[in-house]
């Protein structure tokens, strides 16, 4: 943390903060919750099949079938949850802050400082919805060395 500082001291005053839209991290959140949910919800049902009574009238194969079918949608369910919740984590960590002298572009994999000597060229690309109109901006910073950011 204390080098995110001194690059923040290098690049001047804090002009603007820009953070990631808070809905889609409520979505992913939310279907996160869900899928925990309802992964527990498979394991119970599966929990409860096995300490069920074998019937007489149908083999005690569809009752094992049943058993492996929850696990395996739970196990499923679970998995889901896990991948939404990173998906949700490297989310809420994208960050951008714009400095006097340069740009701070935060993501899950750590920081990247440039100042605005090191910018060759920015380049912006719509992102469409379901209309001709652009509901999102993409931007790319391009080094002199190459590099995107």
């Amino acid at each position: 943390m204390p080098q995110s500082i001194t690059q923040a001291e290098q690049l001047g005053e804090l002009r603007k903060s820009f953070l990631p839209r808070r809905v889609p991290g409520l979505v992913l959140a939310g279907a996160a919750v869900f899928c925990v949910l309802m992964g527990l919800l498979e394991f119970i049902l599966a929990l409860n099949q096995y300490n069920a009574p074998a019937r007489e009238v149908l083999s005690d194969s569809f009752r094992q079938d049943r058993i492996m079918i929850s696990v395996i949608l739970g196990a499923v369910f679970i998995v889901i949850a896990l991948a939404l919740l990173a998906l949700y984590i490297s989310h809420k960590k994208q960050r951008v802050d714009l400095h006097a002298n340069g740009v701070i572009v935060t993501t899950w994999r750590g920081s990247t400082a440039l100042t605005w000597d090191e910018i060759m060229e920015v380049r912006k690309q719509p992102i469409y919805g379901r209309s001709r109109t652009a509901v999102n901006w993409n931007y790319t910073l391009v080094e002199f060395d190459g590099r995107k950011t």
